[in-house]
């Protein structure tokens, strides 16, 4: 899974945590997310393209 979605988002990407408005690389959001317990699932919101 983790390969999949580091495929789909660029290295250069920026997320932003929906609440709190904290700010992650791809990397980062993805590393996050795998280490939580249980199952999760995401789906992109938003692309804006700078």
């Amino acid at each position: 899974m983790r390969f999949r979605l580091i495929i789909i988002m660029r290295i250069f990407a920026v997320i932003r945590w929906h609440c709190t408005n904290e700010k992650f690389s791809a990397q980062e959001y993805i590393d996050v997310n795998c280490n939580y317990p249980g199952d999760w699932d995401g789906a992109i919101e938003r692309i804006e393209e700078i």
